[in-house]
């Protein structure tokens, strides 16, 4: 019988190595440290350099997603202001999203991967906000309604895209 083998209880294995769960522990702590010490969203500058409009677009949607989380975090702290900047910051990421999908000149019923990824991403958003919208005071529902009334438009703009056909010139 072989007594080399991991985990059989006898001889050295890697959990028995000292100073191992220490190693383990200073890596989870550095880690923690490294993500906490990101920012949480990128900026919608900082998205609109990304060259590949595909990949801005799909930037724009996660940017989107994010300042969502924002917001619900600054209506959870009543904190008028971020709420109302986190709210825009919603809206220009979807307006993004879908503008970059325009300029890439494709269409969206021929190659619909990210229109219909920009659409169920809108969808998604559009449900949370109902959600944010029911969460906060009422003096606050106006921000939220106006932002949700503007992503309706362009998630609609986005399954009318997909769902109708081109357009003989």
């Amino acid at each position: 019988m072989r007594n080399s083998k991991l985990g059989n209880g006898y001889g050295l294995s890697r959990t028995n190595w000292p100073g191992v769960n220490a190693a383990r522990c200073l890596f989870a702590m550095l880690a923690a440290v490294c993500l906490w010490s990101l920012p949480a969203h990128a900026a919608i500058p900082d998205v609109k350099d990304e060259p590949n409009l595909e990949k801005r677009s799909d930037r724009a949607l996660e940017n989107m997603r994010q300042a969502l989380e924002t917001a619900r975090e600054a209506a959870r702290n009543n904190d008028e202001a971020t709420l109302k900047k986190a709210m825009q910051e919603v809206v220009e990421s979807a307006e993004l999203s879908y503008q970059s999908l325009e300029e890439s000149g494709k269409a969206a019923r021929a190659n619909p991967k990210h229109f219909k990824r920009a659409e169920l991403a809108t969808s998604e958003i559009l449900r949370r906000m109902d959600g944010l919208e029911n969460q906060i005071s009422f003096d606050l529902r106006s921000m939220v309604q106006t932002a949700k009334k503007r992503i309706t438009e362009i998630n609609d703009k986005l399954v009318f895209e997909i769902m109708t056909k081109n357009k003989k010139k």
